[in-house]
Order: C-alpha cells, then sequence, then structure tokens
C-alpha cells in the first residue's frame, strides 16, 4: 500500500482537513480502510470506482506516477498536473483520458 505516513498520522491529518474545510472533505473512513493482501491492480480499480461514483465535476487526484498511469495511461512528470476527462464507462480502468499537462511552475521536472 502507498501512504505517505502511517494511518494513525494520516487520519489526524485528514481529521483536522475535516474540521477546517467543513463539508468539502468527504469518505475519509472510507479511504482509509486498509485492504489487507490487496493488489496494486485492485487498489487501482477501487480507486476508479470511487472517482466514477462522485457527484463532482471537478475532481483533483493527487498519487504515485503508476496511479495515474494505470487509471489514464499517461506517464507523469514529477509534480506535473495532468489534466483528464472521464471516458466511457466500459473501459474499467483507463477511467481518464488526459486533455492537457501542466509542468509546475518554476518547480523542479524529471523528464
Amino acid at each position: 500500500v502507498n501512504t505517505p505516513s502511517d494511518w494513525e498520522t494520516m487520519g489526524k491529518f485528514l481529521a483536522e482537513m475535516q474540521q477546517i474545510r467543513k463539508g468539502e472533505i468527504e469518505g475519509v473512513e472510507d479511504a482509509l480502510t486498509e485492504q489487507e493482501g490487496e493488489r496494486e491492480e485492485d487498489s487501482v480499480s477501487r480507486l476508479v470506482e470511487v472517482l466514477r461514483n462522485r457527484p463532482e465535476r471537478s475532481i483533483a487526484v493527487v498519487c504515485h506516477w503508476g496511479v495515474i498511469h494505470g487509471i489514464s495511461g499517461a506517464s507523469a512528470n514529477n509534480c506535473e498536473v495532468v489534466e483528464c476527462e472521464t471516458r466511457d464507462k466500459g473501459n474499467r480502468n483507463r477511467f481518464l483520458k488526459p486533455v492537457g499537462r501542466h509542468p509546475p511552475p518554476g518547480g523542479p521536472c524529471t523528464i
């Protein structure tokens, strides 16, 4: 499982963010439910299902290269924003279609 911190620390951080951004952050408990023995492909499939079921029209997903590649086919550079649109629901994992790339302003970039 790719996590930036241990579960307890991440939970505390997200609880604080929920207080600061009341009503804007949902599903924290579900997102922090570790899936024992889950394969990367299963994790990506689960993310696709979560994204498909969100009511928002715009969503920001911050992730590792392998995740954005898995759900869109894009090969992102460090800190690059990959702008995507949703694809037909029939496409199981390549759920997002890259439509634009935005390098980090003044930030480091690896190619």
